[in-house]
């Protein structure tokens, strides 16, 4: 019997690949969407149970909530999910805010037997296994790990551009190498950061920065409103480098390659690491998680700190 679980919010990363990833998957399936009133009447899943947010309010035992929703509106949402005793996954970041991470930290504390995650949607594709195993196996060879995520302007109605919403590229596009970077290396001995603002809209729109470890020097770049580029480069001692592409957003179609590029910065070979559907291995390895490895614990609440910390230099 396959299991079930609710979605909240109905945007373009639950239409796009949340909901084409449950309908591929063997052991779950949709229950509900909840979603805000004005967006009830949806034509185009008539199949699907569509309730309004304010009436979630009694839930069976068990229960799963997938959360995607602006960011803003992750605390209240989750708060009330823990409360209900509801198992939750929720898009990143899980909060806005230091205090707000820790709270939801503290109440899971009290209700040990369920679960609350905050996904990272590339870690779940195979291609990130084979960057970390790499990484431990050349780390003498290495000097150098660069990140670069830029992606072309979206809707301008995007909670992206929406400061109330918690919007900007930092908590957007920068949560993908903060969290890269601590989860491999862990916390910097050195921080250099900076934020590009946009005044009119009061949000980031770029961001940078370099992380000196003992050995390794980590830099990442992001933006919003660019040339769309995706990968991690590795640069080895001896100049020559490994360009890891499609490093953080795929689908199940993406193909993922590995370039060789000499000191020359010429291509030497490609390594395939094929497909994946990081989607369904994140919704399936999370809820069969039956040792809730995956749940929420100070190290979450040590990320948004750090991200914090870039706001404040910049």
């Amino acid at each position: 019997m396959k299991k079930k679980i609710s979605i909240i919010g109905f945007g373009y990363n639950v239409n796009k690949n949340i909901i084409p990833a449950l309908k591929n998957s063997k052991n779950l399936e949709i229950d509900k969407i909840f979603v805000k009133k004005k967006k009830l009447n949806n034509t185009n899943f008539p199949k699907y149970k569509f309730q309004s947010i304010d009436t979630l309010k009694n839930i069976k035992k068990d229960s799963w909530f997938y959360v995607s929703t602006p960011i803003s509106s992750h605390y209240a949402i989750v708060k009330k999910l823990i409360n209900l005793k509801a198992n939750v996954i929720c898009e990143k970041p899980l909060t806005d805010s230091v205090y707000k991470t820790k709270t939801l930290l503290n109440l899971l504390k009290n209700k040990p037997l369920i679960s609350l995650i905050e996904v990272q949607m590339y870690k779940f594709h195979k291609l990130y296994n084979y960057f970390k195993k790499f990484i431990k196996k050349n780390k003498k060879k290495i000097s150098e790990v660069n990140f670069t995520f830029t992606i072309p302007r979206v809707n301008s109605q995007n909670s992206i551009y929406s400061k109330k919403k918690s919007g900007g590229a930092l908590l957007s596009l920068g949560f993908y190498p903060v969290t890269t970077a601590i989860d491999i290396f862990g916390y910097p001995k050195n921080i250099k950061s900076n934020l590009k603002f946009c005044k009119k809209r009061k949000i980031d729109l770029e961001g940078s920065f370099s992380l000196k470890y003992s050995k390794i020097i980590c830099n990442a770049y992001w933006g919003l409103g660019l040339d769309y580029e995706n990968k991690a480069q590795i640069i080895f001692k001896d100049k020559t480098s490994f360009v890891f592409n499609m490093f953080y957003a795929k689908n199940k179609k993406v193909n993922c390659t590995v370039n060789k590029i000499n000191k020359k910065n010429k291509v030497i070979k490609t390594f395939q690491v094929g497909k994946d559907n990081q989607f369904l291995n994140m919704i399936s390895t999370c809820v069969y998680d039956k040792k809730k490895k995956y749940n929420i614990n100070y190290k979450n609440v040590q990320t948004i700190m750090f991200l914090k910390t870039i706001q404040k230099n910049s």
